[in-house]
């Protein structure tokens, strides 16, 4: 004689048959042959269960930890909760990534319709924030970077030679007006940064006067860039000469040209005819 031993669903498994006294398991089915006796065969059912492993690694907790057992079909949530400045990095449920899963919202893993013994394993890692430097022609600042969260940032910019720092914006607001050097520092850095850097280059002006207006010329007045090497003429009219040449009240004798070193300053050049 053939017995079958069948639940009334899916959630519900066969826990142990006992024969004449005898549990042989949980099994599906038993035969009896020859029979030549009495027999007692006792069934028990029991609703389905599977157990939830979970842990998490450095830097961050997971709710609930540990084992956790699930009926049949059932569902779980999982609240991961990083460090400061953490961040979730990976998280495997039987070996399988679910970072990227619709399972996980970045905080919360849910699980339904569970099935199966699970492990679930999550992993953390400091959070990291970049810091975008541009500047404009005629200076320098300190490289694009990018830091791990919690950390104090210094940013340094510095104009080059004959150029002088015009605006600094920081995340998209000027904050020039309320430097006091042009030192950036951003203290236990949270979030990523924007800086802008724009110079000018400078000028100046080059003063040139003469005694006598009638008695002879001077290249005029006029600007330049700084680092520029002008060259000024001196030239007295007919029946005029030159006395002398002074530039910043220094003597240069009674020369018809005189050409300026790299201008770093604003001159002034005096001519004296007679």
């Amino acid at each position: 004689v053939a017995f079958t031993f069948t639940p009334d669903n899916d959630g519900v498994e066969v826990e142990s048959v006992v024969v004449n006294g005898n549990n042989i398991g949980s099994v599906t089915s038993y035969v009896i042959n020859g029979i030549s006796a009495d027999y007692t065969i006792d069934v028990t059912f029991a609703d389905i269960t599977y157990t939830l492993t979970s842990v998490a690694y450095n830097n961050g907790t997971i709710d609930p930890v540990g084992d956790t057992v699930v009926a049949y079909n059932g569902s779980m949530t999982y609240t991961l909760t990083p460090n400061d400045c953490q961040t979730v990095s990976e998280l495997l449920v039987n070996g399988v990534s679910y970072l990227d899963s619709a399972n996980f919202d970045g905080t919360t893993l849910t699980l339904d319709n569970i099935q199966r013994d699970m492990t679930i394993q999550a992993y953390f890692q400091v959070m990291t924030y970049t810091v975008e430097a541009t500047q404009a022609e005629g200076g320098v600042i300190t490289e694009t970077g990018v830091y791990n969260c919690g950390t104090d940032v210094t940013y340094n910019i510095v104009a080059n030679d004959c150029y002088t720092l015009t605006t600094i914006t920081v995340d998209g607001v000027d904050i020039t007006c309320e430097l006091t050097d042009t030192v950036i520092v951003f203290n236990a850095i949270d979030t990523n940064h924007t800086i802008t850097a724009t110079f000018t280059m400078n000028t100046y002006t080059i003063t040139a006067n003469v005694n006598d207006d009638a008695a002879g010329t001077i290249t005029p007045t006029d600007t330049f860039n700084c680092g520029e090497t002008p060259v000024y003429e001196i030239t007295p009219n007919e029946g005029y000469y030159i006395v002398s040449v002074m530039v910043d009240s220094v003597e240069q004798g009674a020369i018809d040209s005189y050409t300026f070193s790299a201008l770093h300053a604003d001159p002034t050049i005096d001519a004296t005819f007679a």
